[in-house]
């Protein structure tokens, strides 16, 4: 145990009372398990508020000068996160109490003050703002894993983005030189693994800034049917190599802002896992929809069961195999997609396809989501 979480475990209640005789009482019933400080106004408690740790107040309401409403607002405002304040009052009237609650004080105890009641009030109240404590802990080391994590993602795919791509340029040399079936299937192999690797550290890129807020959309006009055909051409060697066929249709004409750098992202994500999960060949549709488009990729796959649904485009989502018919899979590809959907004020979804299969759909509004 560090220092300073020994120190924590005795918690400092702050009594505020400008009749002394109160102050040494109460005192006296909580020296023995708590430091306790004293102050006779407010103005002193708040300059020990400000300057000490306190963990809990007893604040008595009929004082000279500054009364114990006021004095809450003002010890409560001028807290570091949740402080307990418990008023002092002979006066039992309704009103009081909800002056008092207006205030944002926490309970009531009233005078005379029981040595039983007190404690357990007191008790009580130390055991929440201790806990508030170790929540605000809790989030500071996770905001600070959090910054970590980022840090990590853009070094890892920094890092990775060179090396990657001049293995995809050797594979490519051995290609063009191989002359053995055998010999330039593997190649082949190899390219693709290397490309999935370096698309998903792409993704987990992506993810990130959008996530963060730090990857705006570019918007420009643009058409979606080139840029959803240029999705299937990055895909093509894919596709050929599962001998699944894609096909592709839209309105040639169409124009609508969008960024065509993510979108052609999100769209060969949505045809990636249609061609793997397919036999039967890939339907890709673009219609023009308000000041947007809709993008259809769909699939004779083995679908998707209601019950994973909701969740796959969660990140790291994942439909399970059951009976090997079921799609299966984890990862940021379906997440990134909507991550991409919803900074074009769009969405993405998915629903059954008649005669069987799977249909997502994505959405684009043609302007940029709004804060």
């Amino acid at each position: 145990m560090s220092k300073l979480e020994q120190e924590r475990q005795i918690a400092t209640v702050l009594i505020v009372d400008d009749d002394l005789s109160v102050r040494v009482l109460t005192r006296r019933m909580l020296a023995e398990t708590y430091r306790v400080l004293q102050a006779e106004t407010v103005e002193q408690a708040l300059e020990l508020v400000a300057h000490d740790t306190i963990d809990l107040v007893l604040l008595d309401v009929v004082m000279a000068g500054t009364n114990g409403f006021e004095g809450c607002r003002r010890i409560k405002a001028g807290a570091k996160g949740y402080l307990p304040v418990l008023l002092l009052s002979g006066l039992v009237a309704h009103e009081a109490l909800m002056t008092g609650l207006e205030a944002g004080a926490d309970d009531f105890l009233n005078k005379p003050i029981s040595q039983s009641e007190l404690s357990l009030r007191v008790a009580a109240f130390i055991k929440i703002r201790v806990q508030g404590l170790l929540i605000q802990k809790q989030l500071r080391e996770l905001r600070e894993l959090v910054v970590l994590k980022d840090d990590l993602v853009d070094l890892l795919v920094h890092d990775l983005r060179s090396p990657l791509t001049a293995v995809t340029c050797s594979f490519r040399i051995l290609e063009a030189k191989a002359t053995e079936p055998e010999m330039q299937e593997d190649i082949r192999i190899g390219i693709a693994a290397t490309q999935q690797v370096l698309s998903l550290a792409e993704d987990l890129l992506s993810v990130r800034l959008l996530e963060s807020g730090a990857l705006a959309p570019a918007l420009t006009l643009c058409s979606p049917l080139e840029v959803v055909e240029a999705a299937v051409a990055s895909l093509r060697t894919l596709a050929i190599q599962s001998g699944v066929k894609v096909s592709v249709n839209g309105p040639k004409d169409l124009r609508v802002r969008l960024d065509r750098k993510l979108v052609v992202r999100a769209v060969e994500n949505l045809l990636g896992n249609a061609v793997k999960y397919t036999r039967d060949g890939v339907e890709l549709s673009v219609t023009a929809e308000g000041e947007g488009a809709v993008i259809d990729v769909a699939d004779r796959g083995s679908g998707i069961p209601d019950a994973f649904k909701p969740g796959l485009f969660e990140k790291f989502g994942s439909v399970e195999a059951r009976s090997g018919s079921t799609r299966c899979g984890v990862g940021l590809g379906l997440y990134m997609v909507r991550m991409v959907a919803m900074a074009h004020g769009g969405n993405v979804s998915v629903a059954d396809r008649v005669g069987g299969g799977a249909q997502f759909r994505l959405t684009l509004s043609g302007q940029e989501q709004t804060q």
